[in-house]
């Protein structure tokens, strides 16, 4: 998937240990600069921009892709 390119592109997460619902920051050890990396490259990517409160709430990519099917522009 598009999201899977963009964690693999930033070589920020083992894709061997990736779950889509695992914790960002305590599982899967993304510090805020990576994790700020990560989500604004899933916005570059989708062509969206996460609200400021949604975007510092988001603590796993199971909850980026809920966000993201919500996007109207996105569907």
């Amino acid at each position: 998937t598009r999201i899977l390119r963009i964690v693999r592109d930033l070589e920020i997460i083992n894709l061997r240990e990736l779950r889509f619902d695992a914790d960002l920051r305590s599982d899967l050890k993304i510090d805020s600069l990576n994790l700020v990396a990560l989500l604004t490259s899933i916005e570059h990517e989708f062509t969206t921009v996460f609200e400021d409160n949604v975007f510092e709430g988001i603590a796993s990519l199971d909850e980026v892709v809920t966000i993201l099917m919500r996007d109207p522009k996105i569907i």
